[in-house]
């Protein structure tokens, strides 16, 4: 979303294999997305990812929630 931070998760070969069957087994549904054990967002699948390294997650965030979810300190 223009004017919003972005978050771009990166996956392991492991990881890209799950992302695939999730996204073509969940079409037009939520998935949960959780960092450290926490809920972190429930975007709806669009498309699968049949090959996806990273994923993108995009919303109203503010800098300040994405520092915290990946452990910067917030000044």
């Amino acid at each position: 979303m223009q004017g919003f931070p972005q978050l771009t998760i990166l996956f392991t070969d492991e990881g890209t294999k799950k992302l695939a069957e999730v996204t073509q087994n969940h079409l037009n549904e939520r998935v949960a997305l959780f960092i450290d054990g926490k809920l972190f967002n429930l975007p709806v699948v669009k498309e699968k990812i049949p090959h996806g390294t990273s994923l993108t997650v995009s919303g109203r965030f503010t800098e300040a929630e994405i520092k915290r979810i990946i452990g910067e300190e917030v000044k």
